[in-house]
């Protein structure tokens, strides 16, 4: 899926999640996803056409960890 080939090369992708704090390990040493991403601003509509001068309007924040991890308990 991510196209590495070596065990080395998952390593240090591991050991970069870890930094990034998206992965932690527990005391058995299994990697536990913290946190996939941060809130995302959604910013209102797209509309179609000319351009016209854009206006930043706050419609709602998006937090992925909430739509792609149905039972948080079961994952830690």
């Amino acid at each position: 899926m991510a196209g590495l080939r070596s065990k080395n090369a998952v390593s240090k992708l591991i050991n970069k999640l870890e930094q990034l704090k998206v992965l932690e390990r527990d005391k058995k040493g299994r990697l536990i996803p913290v946190s996939i991403a941060s809130s995302v601003r959604v910013l209102g509509t797209v509309e179609a056409g000319f351009p016209s001068p854009a206006e930043e309007e706050l419609a709602d924040t998006l937090s992925l960890d909430e739509l792609l991890i149905q039972n948080r308990k079961s994952a830690l």
